[in-house]
C-alpha cells in the first residue's frame, strides 16, 4: 500500500464515521421524540453507498490512449499504459511538492470504444482508451464529495 492509497481509505472511513454519527444522532432524536419515527432502513440505507467519482474532487487529469482500429497492437499498448499509471502517478505526480495525492478511477471513462467528440484526433474512426484520475493538492479544502 502507498500513501496515497491509505490518504483514500483514511478519508473514506471518515465519511462513513460521520454519516453513521448522523445515524446515531437521528436515532437518539427519535428515542427522544423530538422527530417523528422514520423506518431504520430509510436510516441505514446510505451509509455504504458511495457517491460518483467524478463529484469526489474539484481537480482531475485525463490519460487518453487512442489507437487505429487498422492496428496490430494498438489494443494492447493501451492496455500496457493501463498497467503503468499508478506507477507513473507515483514517480511523476504524486511527488510533487504541492501534490496531496491522486485517485485513478477503477473504471474507464471509455474502453475500447469509439472515441467520442471531447477525445477525438484527426480521424474520426479511432478508438479511445480513457482514465480519470481525481488530483487533491496540499493546503486545499478539497472535500468535494464524500
Amino acid at each position: 500500500m502507498n500513501i496515497s492509497t491509505a490518504k483514500i481509505i483514511q478519508k473514506t472511513m471518515r465519511n462513513g464515521l460521520r454519516k453513521f454519527n448522523l445515524i446515531l444522532n437521528k436515532m437518539e432524536e427519535i428515542k427522544n421524540r423530538r422527530i417523528a419515527p422514520i423506518p431504520l432502513e430509510i436510516l441505514w440505507q446510505n451509509l455504504f453507498e458511495g457517491s460518483p467519482f467524478e463529484n469526489k474532487y474539484h481537480n482531475y487529469l485525463a490519460i487518453i490512449c487512442t489507437y487505429s482500429p487498422k492496428s496490430k497492437y494498438g489494443s494492447l499498448f493501451c492496455d500496457y499504459v493501463g498497467t503503468r499509471i499508478r506507477l507513473q502517478l507515483l514517480f511523476s505526480i504524486e511527488i510533487l511538492q504541492n501534490i496531496e495525492y491522486c485517485h485513478i478511477n477503477p473504471k474507464k471513462l471509455l474502453n475500447n470504444q469509439k472515441c467520442s467528440d471531447q477525445f477525438k484526433s484527426e480521424n474520426d474512426d479511432w478508438i479511445c482508451n480513457v482514465w480519470i484520475v481525481g488530483i487533491v493538492f496540499k493546503n486545499n479544502d478539497e472535500n468535494k464529495g464524500t
